[in-house]
């Protein structure tokens, strides 16, 4: 039985099919979203119309629910990666009477960097 042989022009045209086929589907593949780093000026915004009826969220400032740690002390007792991802997955984050809510994409992360660039002011004070 003879052995089949492919002309040049086809071996070429079948390696063009098979380098258009694997670039399409290297294209469809899901490609990775940046994560969201935080945006002070953001959790400043989040915190002042959430958070700010119970918690002091100024350095210095007491918070007007006795219950309700300022936010310039919820750093040193809570680490920032837990508390944005119990914030993110709506998470009560105290067995106090916090009110549980969803934030969103992204705004745990701003309401952390929000600590953090607070933190920051104030260690540099």
């Amino acid at each position: 039985m003879a052995t089949p042989t492919l002309s040049s022009n086809a071996v070429r045209a079948a390696i063009l099919i098979v380098s258009i086929s694997s670039g399409a589907l290297g294209a469809c593949q899901a490609q990775p979203q940046p994560v969201h780093i935080g945006e002070a000026v953001e959790g400043r915004l989040l915190v002042e119309q959430l958070c700010a009826d119970c918690h002091a969220i100024d350095p210095g400032a007491i918070s007007p629910n006795s219950a309700a740690p300022p936010f310039s002390e919820v750093l040193e007792h809570y680490g920032a990666t837990a508390l944005a991802d119990d914030l993110d997955n709506a998470v009560p984050v105290s067995h106090l009477r916090m009110p549980t809510f969803h934030l969103g994409e992204g705004h745990a992360a701003d309401i952390v960097a929000y600590l953090k660039a607070m933190k920051t002011k104030a260690d540099a004070n």
